[in-house]
């Protein structure tokens, strides 16, 4: 009963329908608070722009970032250094586009989580993730991952992502990591093609949460603007 009340409730948010005083059990408010630390203990990289699909609301095929622009592995390393000395933050996540069109990825990871002794994430649409590949990023020191799910509904996300077959891949990626015994976090958008049908998302949420995320991620999407 409580993940229905959530659903309601996150409609409720969705339709702009919940006054700054609503409670509920199934929306839980956090107020703003003054204590702070003094250093960040997140940090995200994007190892590039480029992506193998197309999703509607995503931000990496508006950057015009030529490839060519991109760092090299010891500029990335040059990053990673910065990040964890200067900084002294003690986790990354990688990023993109897509991460692993970066080649130097492993590497990456093994640097980052090795030598610099960081907690290192990877945010993935997981469709070039294979058994082979999960495997490689487990043993270069990877701590945990999050992929993104545009729907639960096979052909809902491939028309978001524009790409046949994302969804499949998608899902065939993370169980890949899943087998390797990441923590494992997914992403779940609340588009305007799913909100109408958020007892699909409920029935999703449920089987994932069997299936053994740890954390799943809902939150509210928009579709990104094209630059000329």
């Amino acid at each position: 009963m409580q993940l229905e009340r959530f659903f309601v409730d996150f409609l409720r948010v969705w339709n702009n329908e919940v006054c700054e005083n609503y409670r509920t059990a199934a929306v839980h408010r956090v107020e703003f608070s003054k204590g702070y630390i003094e250093l960040p203990v997140l940090s995200e990289v994007a190892l590039t722009y480029a992506c193998n699909i197309k999703c509607r609301f995503c931000y990496a095929g508006c950057t015009g970032v030529k490839k060519s622009r991109e760092l090299d592995k010891e500029g990335f390393q040059k990053v990673l250094d910065i990040i964890r000395y200067e900084a002294e933050v003690p986790s990354v996540s990688f990023t993109g586009g897509e991460p692993l069109l970066n080649k130097n990825l492993p590497e990456l990871i093994k640097y980052a989580s090795k030598v610099n002794g960081m907690r290192v994430n990877l945010i993935t649409n997981g469709t070039l993730i294979t058994p082979k590949k999960a495997k490689e990023l487990a043993k270069a020191g990877l701590s945990s991952a999050q992929v993104s799910i545009e729907s639960p509904n096979a052909s809902e996300h491939d028309s978001i992502t524009g790409i046949p077959g994302s969804h499949e891949a998608s899902v065939s990626g993370f169980k890949a990591l899943k087998m390797r015994g990441f923590w494992f976090i997914l992403i779940l958008p609340f588009a305007s093609k799913t909100r109408n049908r958020p007892w699909n998302i409920r029935s999703f949420v449920k089987k994932s949460a069997r299936t053994g995320f740890r954390l799943i991620w809902l939150y509210l999407q928009a579709e990104a603007m094209t630059m000329n």
